[in-house]
């Protein structure tokens, strides 16, 4: 996509009203705006009036996203990794990640900022192996921080993140979510996502309680 194209489509995300809403609705259904397997910043205002800045981040967003991580983290228990796992993370290698990601031909993340800079949201996806069998598939995640939720974040990143797999060249998108986690199972699904399998037990909680894990798959 030349560089032209980009400007006028984000001069058309700047028009207000009627003709903004149609705008975005097509955008939503079509290719993610990928320039060097970066998602080139694009301004949205979800269904609860809330403004975001979707792009993907670099290393000068190092310490909004290791903040976004702890935060997510201590919020609910359905992220994988715990409180005391976020809070051993450095700023260096949160540096060390992002860079690795950006320079990376199969993998990205997507990161939904405030206008002050503050991560909100953030999804990531990669190829769950790099084998020459495998590499059709990638693996989906997502991180959405409470404040908001219910105003369709969790619903556009995923989608974006999907078409960007296509993009990619990945013909599926898999990822575990756990059982108990409803709200997120709806958005996977209503994003095209399908339930493959249940794995018991999959994750162990602080308190010594089990979660199953429920397997899903969307195929591009």
């Amino acid at each position: 996509m030349s560089q032209n194209t980009i400007v006028f489509i984000l001069r058309l995300l700047s028009v207000k009203g009627t003709a903004r809403k149609c705008f975005f609705g097509f955008l939503q259904k079509i290719t993610p705006i990928i320039s060097k397997m970066k998602i080139v910043e694009q301004k949205v205002v979800l269904k609860n009036g809330i403004s975001v800045i979707l792009r993907s981040p670099d290393e000068r967003d190092a310490a909004a996203l290791l903040l976004h991580t702890k935060i997510t983290a201590s919020e609910s228990h359905f992220l994988v990794k715990t409180v005391k796992e976020a809070e051993k993370l450095t700023l260096e290698q949160e540096r060390i990640l992002v860079n690795a990601v950006n320079e990376s031909r199969d993998s990205f993340i997507i990161a939904a900022f405030s206008p002050d800079g503050t991560v909100l949201a953030s999804a990531e996806l990669d190829a769950v192996e790099r084998r020459a069998k495998t590499r059709h598939r990638a693996a989906f995640g997502i991180a959405v921080q409470r404040r908001v939720w219910n105003g369709g974040l969790g619903t556009l990143l995923t989608d974006m993140a999907t078409k960007a797999a296509r993009v990619l060249g990945y013909t599926q998108v898999e990822l575990g979510v756990y059982a108990d986690n409803a709200r997120a199972i709806h958005v996977y699904q209503k994003c095209g996502f399908v339930q493959y399998g249940v794995l018991e037990k999959s994750f162990r909680l602080e308190d010594g309680s089990f979660c199953a894990e429920i397997l899903m798959v969307k195929y591009l």
